[in-house]
């Protein structure tokens, strides 16, 4: 399920600042002030900070985000508490995003408190209106939010996730009736742990008696400022029925994560891992790391637009999202090499006005992707966050972080389990290391290394690519203000050289760098860039890698589908004794797959960390459901269940030999 396209809030402020909703003919908060509700109604109301003390980890859903004051109130006090938990994670919902500039009117009454500065950190991160799940973070990652510019409804199906608190936010329930209706209180009901707690501002008989519906005990309080009550409630521990189940807690690692390859997928668990405490050892068969197709000079990241926004385009854009945070503030602090200057990418079908239509369909902001057209008429997308990076450097900063170790030169033939325990060996059948978790990330690697009965069917390949380097000056080259692509791809050095490519040919296992493939590689540059080269491409240097891709060119990012199973019918579960979960697919405890990455590696690098260290944890998911369970490894034998479903009713239906498949006659 995909988001449908949000527009921004409209916000009148009154004489006194005070922000209005004419939309829903409602005020966003108290004249009392934002932050003193805020604190009255749902810190209070929840039992914060109190409840969140001695704590690893807390998590707050809350239903309708605003201008975001809860989420500073909260942030505050987890600041003030000095028995903070390790980590704040705060999960929002907001339907019409508020405009930047209408979030800084508002912002500009907290001048000279205390929250200041965090409502500063917060504008500057504010994300523009568009149909995603968006993160960020603050205090070096600790304070998580992850905001949902989506309807509630819609954004609670798709979250996957346990609540301890939540705030239930919105404006009343007689001008804004869906946001209160029973379906979204059940489904906060499901996404909250037992013994969790809600707090709203709103008395209405309907709010309790919808919560006591979704398995909550229910109470009326005090009110605040001036109001005649608030409701409270607390989870029972009794599920309530419907909908999915939700995810079990996974326990702890109790020793460094075994992490296998040391590419861009191995370090983007590495580097997500860290981040929330959990050491980890990253091998791989090479001496250093990122030597496969992760060690090219160069390389882009940039979104997608699909006229039917499926999942590759939503995936691609979230993670365009993420890296452009993420790796624009690594190379503003000079760590790692790149630029974020934009990216163009050539479009070869569509006239201008059918793009700008997509864009206009899809709810995307400018920020995101422009439709534009150059001096000779071509049109191109341009996307205002992309650019590129150096891999290799970044892998570096990445396994250079706390807690996390590089063993090169180890050579992962197979892996055994005994209880919870796996043991990674070598191919001679030698132990090399033991632990609870594994994450396999060494691209096609991974099929040698797990049973054929789990990898057999899945429709997996590698692509053999070749990049072409382009001394500065040569064949008068242009100097591009910023990296180009569409069948095949062009930038500019900081030396001045141009790097282009990169060829892509199947079944190809030739490592030498080829004068036929440099001669593919001139030949798009120049269609790319409009020009003439004369260049000799036997004089060029170059490079050769592998992408290791699915057919349906998303990553592979989740647990490992329990060995020796068959899927002969769907809800099968496997034999290795773990409960059963929603896909009715069972796992391997404790291992994992990161790999397939394709020729998106970079882009994706960054978020696909975060949503394994999510299976790990059990941290909120930084996607929403749909597109996690999209990258899921057990997608495959779901597939090959439904298909053989399929197939067995379409042989039931089929006439038996002697029978007509035509009706008799009448009688």
């Amino acid at each position: 399920m995909k988001f449908a396209p949000v527009s921004p809030a409209t916000i009148v402020f009154d004489d006194e600042g005070l922000p209005h909703a004419p939309d829903y003919g409602d005020v966003y908060h108290a004249r009392v002030g934002a932050l003193k509700q805020a604190r009255a109604v749902f810190l209070q109301g929840n039992g914060l900070p109190e409840r969140w003390r001695g704590r690893d980890r807390f998590v707050i859903l809350e239903t309708g985000f605003g201008l975001g004051h809860n989420f500073l109130a909260t942030w505050q006090a987890w600041r003030d508490d000095p028995q903070r938990p390790k980590r704040l994670v705060f999960v929002s919902v907001e339907k019409h995003p508020a405009r930047k500039e209408d979030v800084a009117r508002a912002y500009a009454q907290l001048a000279g408190t205390p929250v200041e500065p965090l409502a500063a950190q917060l504008l500057d991160a504010w994300p523009d209106a568009s149909p995603d799940l968006h993160r960020m973070t603050f205090e070096n990652g600790a304070v998580l939010l992850l905001l949902a510019h989506a309807d509630v409804n819609a954004a609670l199906r798709e979250l996957r996730m346990t609540a301890e608190a939540v705030y239930l936010d919105g404006f009343k329930p007689r001008r804004n009736e869906a946001m209160w209706s029973p379906y979204v209180l059940k489904a906060v009901g499901r996404l909250t742990s037992p013994g969790g707690t809600v707090a709203t501002w709103s008395a209405a008989a309907g709010v309790r008696h919808g919560l006591q519906s979704a398995g909550f005990d229910a109470e009326l309080r005090p009110g605040f400022a001036g109001k005649k009550g608030m409701t409270l409630a607390t989870r029972r521990a009794l599920p309530t029925r419907g909908g999915p189940d939700l995810p079990a807690q996974p326990a702890p690692p109790t020793e460094p994560v075994l992490i296998i390859g040391a590419g861009l997928a191995g370090a983007s668990c590495a580097l997500a891992l860290s981040r929330v405490g959990i050491p980890c050892i990253v091998m791989d068969a090479a001496a250093r790391p990122a030597q496969g197709a992760s060690g090219n000079p160069a390389g882009l990241f940039h979104g997608v637009v699909h006229a039917e926004d499926g999942a590759h385009a939503r995936l691609s854009r979230a993670a365009a999202h993420m890296a452009r945070q993420h790796y624009g503030a690594l190379i503003e602090v000079g760590r790692i090499s790149g630029e974020t200057a934009g990216l163009q990418r050539r479009e070869g079908q569509l006239s201008l006005a059918e793009m700008r239509r997509i864009i206009h369909n899809l709810g995307l902001p400018d920020s995101y992707v422009q439709a534009i057209v150059d001096e000779h008429g071509t049109a191109w997308w341009l996307y205002p966050g992309g650019g590129w990076i150096a891999p290799q450097t970044w892998v570096g900063h990445a396994l250079s972080q706390p807690g996390v170790q590089f063993q090169g030169g180890v050579s992962v033939g197979s892996l055994s389990r005994q209880g919870s325990v796996w043991s990674v060996l070598d191919e001679l059948g030698q132990t090399l290391a033991h632990s609870s978790h594994v994450v396999l990330c060494h691209a096609a690697g991974v099929r040698a290394t797990l049973p054929a009965s789990v990898t057999s069917t899945w429709p997996l390949g590698s692509t053999r690519g070749q990049i072409s380097h382009i001394p500065a000056g040569a064949g008068q080259l242009p100097t591009l203000a910023r990296p180009m692509s569409g069948g095949g791809y062009a930038l500019t050095l900081p030396n001045g050289d141009l790097l282009c490519g990169a060829t892509t040919s199947r079944h190809d296992e030739d490592p030498a760098v080829r004068r036929e493939d440099h001669e593919v590689n001139l030949h798009r540059v120049a269609r790319l860039l409009d020009t003439t080269l004369s260049v000799d491409a036997a004089a060029l240097g170059g490079r050769v890698g592998w992408r290791f891709h699915a057919d349906d060119r998303l990553p592979i990012v989740g647990p490992v589908p329990a060995w020796g199973q068959s899927f002969d019918e769907p809800g099968q579960t496997g034999p290795n004794g773990s409960r059963p979960n929603r896909w009715g697919i069972d796992t391997e405890p404790g291992l994992y797959l990161c790999t397939g990455l394709g020729s998106r590696g970079i882009t994706w690098a960054p978020l696909i960390g975060e949503v394994l260290a999510s299976w790990i944890t059990g941290d909120p998911a930084p996607l929403p459901a749909s597109l996690m369970d999209a990258l899921d490894p057990r997608r495959f034998a779901r597939r090959q269940a439904r298909q053989k479903s399929r197939e067995g009713a379409r042989q039931e239906a089929r006439p038996q030999s002697g029978q007509s498949a035509l009706p008799g006659p009448a009688q």
